[in-house]
């Protein structure tokens, strides 16, 4: 878009400097004919003055519009730098096709606090993050003629990440990169404002851990990567016992603050980073754990359990216990392309329906199940 803008304000230009210099120099061109015949003798012949004239013109015309594109886009370019780098809105650098900087505007030099005298002649991998490679892939691209408009981080002089967009272009002399023109934009707000959306999307507004539509997401994924791994993977289930006589004994209010409470406690027992855990509804959680087998799955799933206990959250309205607990069921995979995923979650519901029609505060796995406790499962 901006090459356009310039290409035809130079056309415009190109032919306004033209026509002017035409008028000018035609009578000129005219005056010394004249002198020519009236003063020098020479015969004048009407017809050969014309073409003579108009030869001439033609000439003058050609020689003079090959010079006048070649000083307007010289002007041209030099005004459109002074906007970029003097008068800047923009983000602006220069680099040498090393990666080197030539220079950059007030506006990057202020981005990513420095003095603009400071950044010159340093390379620009100085002020990207360690192991950050888009740079360098642009800087390859640009080589290959390639002109990209990308996304990176660039790194401040206080540590901190600025992400930018940023779009970029060649200077080229005998079609030799002789230099790499880049404008930026700073991104970090809206790409944070833009997280912030998503994660609201993602969070359970009461407990602050993940959403059920977030779970579904999460399990998908992990099935599939656990599909091309052939690790086993684990989905526990546990639910608070007897929540709803807490609800009636204590009140709403406080029945949020305790699933508030249940939900961290659990969290903080899927400890690893790829673990996830969600409230899959009402007083319900669910957990998933990948490359987790059946013995560390039934670790987690006593830890859940003894941690809510543990807490000795009082529950007077429970024939369970006097403090708030919960039943825990798991199920194990190793997913094939002979099962799927909720095959896996249907499983832990069986094992977690068994968990709380046996007693409730306790833990069971799938594979504990009986054919006749199977029987009797949803």
């Amino acid at each position: 878009m901006q090459n356009e803008i310039l290409r035809k304000a130079e056309q415009k230009e190109h032919v306004r400097f033209v026509i002017l210099a035409l008028l000018v120099v035609f009578p000129v061109f005219l005056f010394i004919n004249l002198i020519d015949v009236l003063f020098l003798g020479r015969n004048m012949n009407v017809t050969a003055f014309i073409m003579q004239s108009m030869f001439g013109l033609a000439l003058f015309a050609v020689v003079l519009s090959i010079f006048v594109k070649r000083y307007l886009r010289t002007v041209i370019e030099s005004r459109a730098y002074k906007a970029l780098f003097k008068n800047p809105i923009y983000p602006a650098f220069v680099l040498t096709p090393a990666g080197r900087i030539v220079e950059v505007n007030s506006e990057l030099a202020d981005l990513i606090g420095y003095d603009s005298e400071e950044l010159a002649g340093r390379s620009s991998q100085e002020f990207l993050p360690v192991n950050d490679t888009a740079f360098t892939t642009m800087i390859e691209r640009i080589k290959a003629k390639d002109v990209p408009r990308f996304h990176t981080n660039f790194l401040h002089r206080d540590g901190h990440l600025i992400e930018v967009e940023l779009t970029v272009t060649v200077m080229t002399l005998k079609n030799r990169v002789v230099g790499i023109v880049g404008m930026g934009r700073d991104r970090t707000e809206e790409l944070r404002l833009e997280r912030e959306l998503r994660d609201q999307a993602n969070i359970d507004g009461l407990t602050g851990v993940l959403n059920r539509r977030a779970f579904e997401d999460v399990f998908e994924k992990r099935w599939s990567e656990a599909l091309k791994s052939g690790e086993p993977l684990t989905v526990i289930l546990a639910d608070i016992d007897e929540f709803k006589n807490y609800n009636d004994y204590y009140g709403h209010l406080e029945g949020d603050y305790t699933l508030r409470h249940v939900a961290h406690i659990l969290e903080a027992t899927c400890k690893r980073e790829q673990d996830a855990l969600a409230r899959y509804g009402g007083e319900e959680f669910a957990a998933v754990l990948p490359t987790t087998n059946e013995r560390h799955a039934q670790i987690v799933a006593e830890m859940m359990k003894h941690s809510v206990s543990a807490r000795k959250i009082p529950h007077k309205a429970s024939a369970t216990s006097e403090y708030v607990t919960v039943s825990v069921g798991f199920a194990v995979i190793t997913p094939t392309e002979h099962n799927d995923r909720h095959e896996l979650l249907d499983r832990a519901d069986r094992a977690l329906y068994t968990a709380k029609s046996s007693g409730r505060n306790q833990v069971f796995a799938f594979h504990e199940i009986d054919e006749e406790q199977l029987g009797t499962t949803p």
